[in-house]
């Protein structure tokens, strides 16, 4: 690795990474866009673009101060969605073998381009870079992260976007030899960034940690500029994303919009890869005559949806439950929506992180309370084309000068005001 004189060069491993379209590849992309704005020399350890397949890759234009390490990208047949791997008979019945087998195994999808990241790096000697730093999942890439560190004799830095053993939504509890694993990970590194204070909260309590920030998702000002709103005949309420049945479905918002048959002039839009159960909600609650289903999109197509709609919907649970897992869900896609301005409805306990960062910017509401989410919807018909201004702490640029300190603060060294987001 070769920087540019006096900046410090940052090790990034990212297995989401553009030009792959995923919320995972959102946060590395901009973690990497303004900490190469503020003076750093980002190197970028992702799989090479060709690895993914089309549905899922998004246009990204290049930015100075940062640079990929592409590698390969094993067992893809764990992965197939994102992945372009075989889609003959005998291997599509072998994938669901193998996914099967890793699922009772506890073996990550990504695991193939863990050890092909293993491989690309084997080669990195000390001096070749000044910090580590790794963004999960996958899980697996925090102990390359951690292997890779102490190799070339650097600190480490793990950034989690969601939680491994504290996961809230895994459908078993992670055994106690994975949270042994994880608590000498997390209390070895350097430091450890989460999405959530309820996050930070749950890695102390679990792991007596001491050396956990804070760093949440946020919203791009110039992807969100760039994004030209679609335009829209009815009322349109849109949601986009996926669904974690049961605590994140759409049957309390179709519950509610099934006592609005009464008003004429609005649709609900579903952006994302779960249509045939937003279809069968639709139909089970009567309203499939104003739903409309989008599929999958380009993420342009996605960010234009919510810009130009009339309220956007997000939810963080259907349940009141308030253990810090719980309540440290954070949706990236709720910055994105913070950021463009559109009123949304949010769907989350009565105590949690969401409701504690979107502030004024969201109408908060219980997963039970169908009148509340009526209301709401009915307001947004009667003012079509509400807007109110972002605030600009969720922003990218304020969000990733908290990193760019934290970083240099590990490094010893103090940022130059110069050099930040010229």
């Amino acid at each position: 690795m070769t920087a540019a004189p006096g900046k410090p060069r940052l090790l990034f491993l990212a297995c989401y990474f553009p030009p792959v379209n995923s919320m995972g590849s959102v946060r590395a992309w901009n973690i990497a866009k303004y900490l190469s704005r503020a003076g750093w020399d980002v190197q970028v350890v992702t799989p090479a673009a060709g690895i993914w397949r089309e549905s899922f890759r998004s246009e990204v234009e290049p930015q100075p101060g940062i640079t990929r390490i592409e590698t390969g990208y094993r067992r893809r047949l764990l992965s197939p969605a994102y992945t372009r791997s075989a889609d003959s008979l005998p291997a599509r019945i072998a994938g669901k073998a193998m996914r099967f087998a890793a699922r009772k195994l506890r073996i990550e999808a990504e695991s193939g381009w863990v050890s092909a990241a293993r491989a690309a790096l084997s080669g990195l000697r000390r001096g070749d870079a000044d910090l580590v730093l790794a963004t999960a999942s996958p899980f697996g890439s925090l102990f390359l992260a951690e292997e890779v560190a102490g190799r070339i004799g650097v600190p480490c830095v793990l950034d989690y976007r969601d939680s491994w053993t504290l996961n809230p939504f895994a459908s078993t509890p992670a055994p106690a030899r994975y949270a042994a694993l994880e608590k000498r990970l997390v209390c070895n590194a350097a430091a450890v960034t989460v999405v959530s204070p309820s996050m930070r909260e749950g890695f102390e309590r679990a792991y007596g940690a001491t050396n956990v920030h804070v760093l949440t998702n946020g919203y791009d000002p110039e992807e969100l500029d760039a994004a030209v709103p679609m335009q829209f005949e009815d009322a349109a309420f849109v949601y986009a994303g996926n669904f974690y049945v049961p605590k994140i479905v759409i049957d309390p918002v179709f519950a509610a919009l099934s006592r609005m048959t009464d008003v004429q002039g609005w649709t609900f839009h579903y952006f994302g890869g779960a249509g045939e159960l937003v279809r069968a909600a639709a139909e089970r609650f009567g309203i499939a005559d104003r739903v409309r289903l989008h599929g999958r999109v380009a993420r342009t197509s996605s960010l234009a949806a919510v810009k130009g709609a009339d309220a956007a919907v997000v939810i963080t649970s259907i349940f009141g439950n308030e253990t810090p897992a719980d309540r440290g869900v954070v949706t990236g896609k709720l910055y994105e929506i913070i950021g463009s301005g559109t009123p949304a409805l949010l769907i989350a306990p009565p105590v949690c992180d969401a409701v504690d960062i979107a502030g004024n910017a969201v109408e908060h509401v219980a997963g039970h309370d169908i009148d509340a989410m009526t209301a709401f919807f009915r307001n947004a018909v009667r003012h079509r084309g509400t807007r109110y201004t972002p605030p600009p702490e969720h922003a990218w640029p304020a969000v990733a000068s908290r990193l760019d300190g934290l970083l240099r603060n590990v490094l010893g060294t103090k940022s130059s005001p110069g050099e930040r987001y010229a």
